[in-house]
């Protein structure tokens, strides 16, 4: 009867261990000079959207992708309709240059996030540097994000998904979101990358 082949040691992937104090974590930078506060009014304006009646919630994807849960936006928008005065459109993302995004956030009332998952959302970023009040699910690091941001909310259900949103309309006015990006600006992650190289050459040198 034939051998059956083993796999030698040698053969078998050797992993180096890495300490948690190498593995540093740089959340994806925003342009806070391209996405700072405008006027709703002229925002409006400029998309056509000055016609439009009641609120402006804003959906940062299209509707096509399935992650993002377009069908749990629309409904957390029309249950929120229901315990509004006014009647509450909810717009995507589809086919819009990314130089004219800036002006379609600050158009909006709201940004409504209902991802299954997320990791550290551009989109999130950019309404907050816009002072866009943001409700979200409680994906990646929104929670984190939004913590001292008011208003906005993270909700796990549809229920409280309609409670923030309600709630963040009905307050109306922007948010305090721009102070909470200023460290991931663009130019201060390219210094902390810089940072990041050659704090790792130096480790590798002393090896």
């Amino acid at each position: 009867m034939p051998e059956r082949p083993t796999k030698s040691s040698s053969c078998r992937p050797r992993w180096r261990k890495s300490s948690a104090s190498r593995v540093t974590s740089s959340p994806h930078g925003i342009d806070v000079e391209r996405f700072q506060p405008a006027s709703k009014a002229e925002s409006r304006a400029a998309l056509g959207w000055d016609d439009a009646d009641g609120y402006q919630v804003l959906f940062p994807y299209g509707p096509e992708r399935p992650i993002k849960d377009y069908p749990r936006a629309e409904r957390v928008v029309a249950a929120a309709e229901g315990r509004l005065e006014a009647p509450v459109e909810l717009r995507s993302v589809t086919g819009v240059p990314h130089e004219e995004m800036p002006t379609v956030v600050n158009a909006a009332d709201a940004l409504l996030l209902t991802s299954e998952r997320e990791g550290s959302p551009n989109s999130v970023k950019e309404a907050l540097a816009c002072n866009v009040p943001v409700v979200s699910t409680d994906v990646g690091d929104v929670s984190t994000m939004l913590r001292d941001v008011e208003p906005s909310a993270v909700g796990s259900t549809d229920a409280e998904l309609v409670d923030g949103l309600v709630e963040v309309l009905t307050t109306g006015g922007r948010s305090n979101g721009r102070t909470m990006v200023q460290h991931i600006r663009l130019e201060n992650q390219v210094e902390q990358l810089h940072g990041v190289y050659e704090r790792a050459l130096a480790e590798t040198g002393r090896r």
